[in-house]
């Protein structure tokens, strides 16, 4: 029987010639190639066959993707994942081409299967395996416990993976595409899980407070995660541990914190830069107290001081403020009180010789007060009676 080569290899025609065995006289038989003959091989578990052809075949050809996987499995069986390992060194010495060097990658230690998944994506950015790959990185199939961080950077290389996992650019790398669909389902399904996850560049951003004091700014770092360290610097200045809080000096000028941090699976964060500006802050502190608590906007005296209205609280939070209008006894404030000049380096401290108060009738009953903030809001009116 004859047989034609074309391009196949010699250990292709000795498999083809055994399995076939004495023919009739005349006929031609076309021998598949040593994957082929792998695969069939596999498929019948006889692995020794299967070894030999994908050894002989991923030794010539870039291959295919499940073709590599195969071979994979069947050494690490064999002969453990480190011998494995050591054979996909030199294979990739061998027979170099992405996809050769995408599959040594896939089966390193993590972080080395990381960092080199990472580097073959720096020169391949359009080829879509190494999104898949990446993604199971940060999954909780590897980390277990997964970080908030860790969801962020699985979605982010999972949308990556799905805008590439198509047509065939994508398919052609595999001789399976039951393989490649089987990819392109659990991908799906797990953006489906993750669809809650805000990406943010694939980091979740911490919250900064600043509040102000006597002592200072005091800043507060929150994480959205879990976190192993928190470290942070003022401006260019030294990298310090993050422990609570820190505090600033009051300042007129807006100051540059960057903060890091490494999440609950170890993996660094970061870093994130931002900006503590005075004036914005101060209208945050302000403004947020002062909306939520309407009815300390003034004070009635009593006793011998019922014939007085104080503004002492308005006084502490007047950098948050623009105008203050007040009416005695009437709906609609029709009066101003002037508040004394907002110090960004010592905004809390009322000015010596500053009007707290001003005198009323001790029979007005109420009062109605209406706020307008540092950046135009204007506040609803609030009628603040007295107390009886």
């Amino acid at each position: 029987m004859p047989v034609v080569l074309g391009r196949r290899s010699l250990f292709a025609l000795s498999i083809a010639a055994a399995a076939c065995g004495p023919g009739t006289s005349g006929t031609t038989l076309e021998v598949g190639d040593d994957c082929q003959i792998a695969r069939e091989a596999e498929g019948r578990g006889d692995y020794k066959t299967a070894r030999s052809a994908y050894a002989s075949c991923l030794a010539r050809v870039p291959g295919y993707l499940d073709s590599h996987a195969a071979y994979q499995r069947i050494l690490e069986l064999e002969d453990g994942i480190v011998a494995t390992r050591e054979t996909y060194a030199a294979l990739v010495q061998a027979n170099p081409g992405l996809v050769t060097s995408f599959a040594q990658a896939r089966i390193l230690a993590r972080p080395e299967r990381t960092a080199a998944l990472e580097r073959l994506l720096a020169g391949q950015p359009d080829f879509a395996p190494l999104y898949y790959e990446l993604s199971i990185d940060h999954s909780e199939r590897v980390l277990g416990t997964q970080s908030l961080s860790a969801k962020a950077r699985e979605k982010l290389y999972l949308q990556a993976f799905v805008l590439r996992a198509s047509g065939p650019e994508f398919v052609r790398n595999f001789a399976d595409y039951g393989f490649a669909q089987a990819w392109v389902d659990d991908a799906r399904s797990r953006l489906a899980k993750l669809a809650s996850v805000e990406v943010l560049g694939g980091q979740a951003t911490p919250t900064m407070t600043a509040t102000p004091s006597s002592a200072g700014w005091m800043v507060h770092f929150a994480a959205a995660e879990p976190t192993r360290r928190m470290e942070y610097r003022v401006e260019t200045g030294p990298w310090k541990p993050l422990e609570g809080f820190f505090s600033l000096p009051m300042t007129r000028t807006n100051v540059g914190i960057s903060v890091r941090y490494d999440d609950g699976n170890g993996q660094p964060v970061g870093p994130f830069d931002f900006v503590l500006d005075p004036r914005a802050k101060l209208l945050e502190f302000g403004k947020g107290t002062l909306t939520r608590m309407p009815s300390i906007w003034a004070a009635f005296g009593d006793g011998s001081n019922a014939g007085y209205l104080y503004f002492t609280t308005l006084m502490v939070y007047r950098c948050a403020l623009a105008k203050v209008e007040y009416g005695v006894g009437v709906s609609e404030p029709d009066l101003e009180f002037q508040l004394p000049h907002c110090d960004l380096e010592d905004p809390l401290t009322i000015p010596d010789g500053a009007t707290m108060f001003l005198s009323i009738d001790p029979k007005v009953a109420f009062v109605s007060m209406r706020l307008t903030f540092s950046n135009g809001e204007v506040s609803e009116v609030s009628r603040i009676p007295r107390p009886k």
